[in-house]
């Protein structure tokens, strides 16, 4: 991926909101193509494509900063994509529309969420009816045992866990956690890593960087943003090395 991409697929993704940003994240690039619409497709399978267009922009490495939830203590962390990645790219979207489970005399089929899913219980106040609408939206349909229509809303709370459990288990990919351990104090602990916010984090940080400069460089030599792009990134430190000197 070239810089001119990265800062493409940076602008696409900065004028998104936050829940809507990850699938923004996989626009189609001439040297990454997307198969499928990513919003639409299941969460796992939409995380297991940003690893690996974040692989592609950034390598295999993945480095970041967690707090020990003990004794606070900042702890640097280090993994590969493939080791985040629990399979090449999650369950089938065709099949992941209608999944079935039978539950204490209820049948229901459901599909698994996606980011448009996510981004409408974005704006709920509180984590447990933010969870509740975001089952109701992924349910199919459901009836009893009598063959009676049963709303989303109307099902009994034990089939709304056993099939919350179900998807989750479906698309392990969408709930991901890291093992860690603070050398400070010994504390283990999981903590839940989100590919979406940290390759936007990444993402966002280098595009500023590049920005600084093209504008430094414009500034001294008058040339365009596609020409210094275009330098290569050991071009351009070169003369930025030189100005500052």
């Amino acid at each position: 991926m070239t810089a001119a991409e990265a800062l493409s697929l940076w602008e696409q993704a900065r004028r998104e909101i936050p829940a809507r940003r990850a699938a923004a994240l996989l626009a189609p690039l001439p040297s990454f193509p997307v198969p499928a619409d990513p919003a639409r497709m299941p969460v796992g399978r939409r995380d297991a494509h940003l690893m690996e267009m974040r692989a592609h922009l950034f390598g295999p490495i993945v480095r970041g900063v967690a707090t020990c939830p003990a004794c606070q203590q900042k702890i640097e962390f280090d993994t590969t994509i493939t080791d985040l990645q629990l399979s090449h790219d999650g369950p089938n979207p065709e099949v992941a529309t209608a999944i079935t489970a039978q539950v204490n005399g209820y049948h229901v089929i459901f599909r698994l969420p996606d980011t448009l899913d996510l981004a409408d219980t974005a704006e709920f106040p509180d984590v447990v009816s933010a969870r509740r609408h975001l089952f109701e939206r992924c349910i199919v349909s459901a009836h009893d045992d009598a063959g009676q229509s049963v709303a989303p809303r109307e099902l009994p709370e034990e089939v709304v866990i056993a099939v919350s459990a179900r998807m989750a288990e479906i698309d392990a990919q969408a709930d991901l956690e890291l093992s860690l351990a603070c050398p400070a104090c010994g504390t283990t602990w999981r903590d839940p890593f989100d590919i979406g916010s940290f390759f936007w984090s990444e993402l966002n940080e280098q595009a500023l960087s590049w920005l600084g400069e093209v504008h430094e460089l414009a500034s001294a030599y008058g040339w365009s943003e596609t020409e210094i792009l275009s330098l290569g990134s050991a071009r351009r430190q070169a003369y930025l090395e030189m100005l500052r000197a």
